[in-house]
């Protein structure tokens, strides 16, 4: 027989994690307590960001959470959870500094001594600062149509939005509803949001057209149906970018066969 038996440690085991976030930055993907690695895009010239972290269980211990120097392109963040009965469990961040376009603010080639030197250096730095944005842009694959965004899915979150512009360049972004309520996180961008996404040399705002969301929740659903119908009756006309995103056939119109094309997505026939 053996001298002593071993009990196993008695108290609460749960290592979760109920909370998980950066100040200012998102995760990718969404924080979810059963996933244990995330990535996360900061502009480079970041050299400090903060963790928050909570436990599930309020005998559990946090710790690697609080301000955290990036000193690296990529920086590997370890945030363990303990709990009561000693259990330990890993979530690990990657934060990767993304770098801003080389931005040329004056032609090599110009001469110094022409009289419209002053100029020529205006028109150049104001095509630059433009050719920076668009290839921000392009870079995170948006498509841009007379100031609005056409391409972006139903159920795209803002934590998306911002950690894709982030990897391609821009300095900050900022989305708010078509009510004015700042969105972050898993808040989904909807028809009507309205971004402004800053680089180091410029800053602009665009507008989101999300096809079939006529209602601007960033949903797709009976209500959106029933806006697209009164528009065709013309009971009440959607104008805008809500008018835009009725038109889900892309001709330029909106007909009976947007409005079968909402009904197949709700039915969950054909998606938008």
């Amino acid at each position: 027989m053996p001298a002593y038996t071993s009990l196993p440690n008695s108290g609460d085991n749960n290592t979760n994690l109920k909370t998980l976030s950066i100040d200012g930055y998102s995760l990718s993907p969404n924080f979810d307590s059963d996933i244990l690695t995330y990535e996360s895009y900061v502009p480079s010239t970041v050299n400090e960001i903060t963790i928050s972290a909570t436990a599930a269980s309020s005998k559990s211990t946090v710790t690697g959470t609080g301000k955290v120097n990036l000193n690296e392109e990529d920086t590997d963040i370890t945030i363990k959870v303990q709990a009561e009965t000693g259990d330990t469990k890993n979530y690990t961040i990657t934060i990767k500094k993304s770098g801003e376009p080389t931005v040329i603010t004056e032609d090599p080639n110009t001469n110094t001594t022409n009289d419209n030197n002053t100029t020529n250096e205006t028109e150049t730095t104001t095509e630059s600062s433009t050719a920076t944005l668009t290839t921000i842009l392009n870079n995170a694959a948006l498509t841009i149509n007379n100031n609005s965004i056409t391409n972006v899915k139903y159920n795209t979150s803002f934590s998306t939005i911002q950690n894709n512009l982030t990897r391609a360049g821009a300095t900050s972004i900022s989305i708010v509803d078509s009510k004015g309520n700042k969105l972050s996180g898993s808040n989904l961008i909807s028809t009507g949001s309205k971004m402004t996404i800053t680089t180091s040399n410029d800053s602009k705002t665009y507008s989101f057209v999300i096809t079939g969301d006529t209602s601007g929740d960033g949903n797709i659903t009976i209500l959106d149906l029933l806006q697209v119908q009164k528009h065709i009756k013309g009971d009440k006309k959607l104008t805008g970018d809500f008018l835009l995103s009725a038109d889900t056939s892309k001709d330029g119109k909106v007909t009976i066969l947007d409005l079968l094309q909402v009904q197949k997505h709700i039915k969950g026939d054909k998606k938008l």
